[in-house]
């Protein structure tokens, strides 16, 4: 995770005033997730960095850049709708409909020509 990332949330903590474990509640991770990423031990996965744009009011795609999932502006740098629709509806998914989605977009990316 980027200490870009790290820096923002703990901005959010003191602007806000809360604690470690305050912030992890209204989040919806553990106390010891939220310690892990602020301490750089772990990347969140998508559902956390969803959880996260909303605590920090930023875009879930800017986000996974800032986790490291995509470099600075792949994501954000495209002004397509479809993509945060994408997010968005992506958080609504649930068990089968998630792996579903999930083994449709491997099957894209072992189809597609590697990038020059």
């Amino acid at each position: 995770m980027s200490e870009e990332l790290s820096s923002a949330i703990r901005g959010e903590l003191q602007r806000r005033n809360l604690s470690l474990r305050e912030a992890a509640q209204e989040i919806g991770v553990s106390h010891a997730t939220l310690s892990r990423l602020l301490h750089g031990l772990t990347r969140p996965d998508y559902e956390t960095c969803a959880k996260l744009a909303g605590y920090l009011r930023l875009r879930v795609a800017r986000v996974l850049e800032l986790a490291g999932y995509a470099e600075a502006g792949a994501l954000t740098g495209t002004d397509d709708p479809l993509l945060e629709e994408f997010f968005g509806r992506w958080q609504k998914l649930r068990g089968q409909d998630r792996q579903f989605v999930l083994q449709v977009m491997r099957t894209l990316l072992d189809s597609s020509p590697d990038s020059p």
